[in-house]
């Protein structure tokens, strides 16, 4: 009986442990998931490397700023978990880390819809000059 209740005691303390590390992300390497890649971008800044705010993720909303084509913009995810910024044409596709950013380039100007393929609730429109 005292080997059981030791097995059950070990088990109860270890087993929260495994649960944990099942639950946590990551915001380095490149980890694949669902989506892919990480959370390395699937887009690259431009050669010249300028990188300007474009959007923010807060509240698990879009807010999205002015935006130029083939020029780099950030996205910043003030929220605890992973969003992606994803447009449904097919330009981008990015995974935002909770609480960190990622740098994306859209590709050509027009009008677009945004949305998260983690929180299918997330969509935005983003005007891209």
């Amino acid at each position: 009986m005292h080997h059981v209740r030791s097995t059950i005691l070990a088990l109860g303390l270890v087993l929260p442990l495994g649960l944990a590390a099942c639950g946590s992300s990551s915001t380095g390497g490149s980890g694949g998931g669902i989506y892919g890649g990480g959370n390395t971008p699937t887009t690259q800044p431009t050669a010249g490397g300028s990188t300007t705010a474009g959007a923010t993720i807060s509240g698990y909303a879009f807010k999205i700023g002015a935006v130029k084509a083939g020029v780099a913009f950030t996205v910043s995810n003030s929220d605890g978990v992973t969003h992606t910024f994803t447009s449904t044409d097919g330009g981008f596709d990015v995974r935002v880390p909770g609480n960190g950013t990622a740098s994306v380039i859209a590709p050509k100007a027009g009008t677009f819809t945004v949305v998260c393929k983690i929180h299918a609730s997330m969509k935005a429109g983003i005007t891209v000059g």
